[in-house]
């Protein structure tokens, strides 16, 4: 009778302790919920079908023309016209001064340099070097689905202050490999790698890395790595705080899905298909862990990337910095 009491007074702790520690668990967190979510989606196909469809609309590698045709024929023709809208501005706005760019581009002899990433893909850079040399370098990061040549004004000016200038095709853009975007957090490991392949050639380099959008982005996680000190500053234009308030606002605005559960599926296809999920590819952890001073930049119209998203990326950013919001500017046109 003893022996029964002892073995059912045990069963009863088990019980109470593994109650407890199942009421610690966050069932809100995100591992929880993704774990929660990857069991629902072996059954609900629709679900899967459509995580799978917005991964491959939004990362896999296409040309702008081709991503605009692509929401023409799905009847998304919102996102298509926010893109006409987007670079409208971006040619009407320059235009009085393309060709001074154009003409240097036209007349600078261009270095190709490139590297091999940790996974293999050779990427490609255009560098602009000071005819009489000088230490100072800046390495430039173009936004999504654009190509190093869209970097062209910027490194225009930084050339014409005495810079050598290292214009970037991110993975998967432009002349460079790869298949799929991943907006900014494998990207920061290759900008590591330009920035070493720089020092390599000049020990001394005192390098500024600039990014707009995604570019941006992609410099802000830069920034929470162990960087060289060759690395004096870093300037943030447009960028978001992390790929998932990204795409959780852009699945919001033009497809009326919640995130919960549709960005948590969207983690899992992207993990598997491009090595990176929307989550850990945030700006806003990798700028907490910055001892590069930032400036960030953004303009309060921005309806592509939110001006919000700037506030919340300055806020966050343990290191010297300053914010500059530029009034009735749009996306990536804070510089006009």
């Amino acid at each position: 009778m003893k022996k029964s009491v002892k073995i059912y007074s045990a069963m009863i702790l088990i019980i109470l302790i593994v109650s407890f520690l199942y009421s610690c668990v966050d069932k809100s967190s995100y591992e929880y919920k993704s774990k929660e979510i990857a069991e629902q989606m072996k059954s609900d196909l629709e679900l899967h079908d459509m995580a799978d469809f917005f991964v491959d609309f939004s990362i896999k590698r296409r040309t702008l023309a081709e991503k605009n045709k692509l929401w023409l024929e799905y009847g998304l023709h919102e996102i298509a016209i926010e893109y006409v809208a987007l670079l409208a501005p971006y040619y009407f706005t320059y235009l009085p001064v393309q060709n001074r760019w154009k003409q240097w581009q036209a007349n600078q002899q261009f270095a190709r340099w490139n590297i091999t990433t940790f996974d293999g893909l050779n990427l490609i850079a255009d560098v602009a070097l000071q005819p009489d040399g000088s230490n100072k370098w800046a390495i430039f990061a173009h936004g999504y689905t654009s190509e190093k040549s869209e970097t062209i004004k910027s490194a225009y000016e930084f050339y014409s202050n005495g810079y050598n200038t290292v214009s970037l095709d991110l993975r998967a853009h432009g002349e460079s490999e790869g298949e799929w975007i991943t907006m900014g957090w494998l990207d920061r490991l290759d900008i590591i790698q330009w920035i070493n392949r720089v020092i390599a050639y000049d020990p001394i380099a005192e390098i500024v890395l600039h990014g707009v959008s995604m570019g941006s982005s992609a410099v802000m996680m830069v920034s929470g790595e162990a960087l060289p000190l060759n690395v004096k500053a870093i300037i943030s234009e447009s960028g978001y705080t992390s790929a998932w308030d990204e795409f959780e606002y852009i699945l919001d605005r033009f497809f009326q899905l919640p995130s919960d559960p549709y960005m948590y599926a969207c983690d899992i296809i992207a993990k598997e298909n491009a090595g990176f999920t929307f989550h850990e590819a945030s700006a806003v952890k990798q700028v907490a862990k910055s001892n590069t001073p930032i400036l960030f930049i953004h303009g309060d119209t921005d309806s592509f990337v939110l001006s919000k998203f700037v506030y919340e990326v300055y806020e966050a950013a343990n290191c010297v910095k300053d914010i500059l919001v530029v009034e009735g500017a749009g996306h990536g046109m804070s510089q006009t």
